[in-house]
């Protein structure tokens, strides 16, 4: 029997918060409140959720 398994990660923007000076690339923009979770896949599909972060993000730079 052939058992794939694996990881997969996937981020969503939930809203834009405040004006922020982004200190990588220096620009000041509106960020973006991001939810990025890990996934367990079993053969490609995820399955649990291993991990759950918040952050805010700049979306010019994608630093957070």
């Amino acid at each position: 029997m052939f058992i794939v398994w694996g990881s997969r990660h996937s981020s969503k923007v939930l809203a834009e918060i405040g004006h922020f000076n982004c200190s990588h690339c220096h620009n000041t923009v509106p960020f973006n409140f991001v939810k990025h979770i890990d996934w367990f896949t079993l053969y490609w599909i995820p399955v649990i959720p291993m991990h759950t972060a918040y952050w805010a993000e700049c979306p010019i730079c994608n630093w957070g």
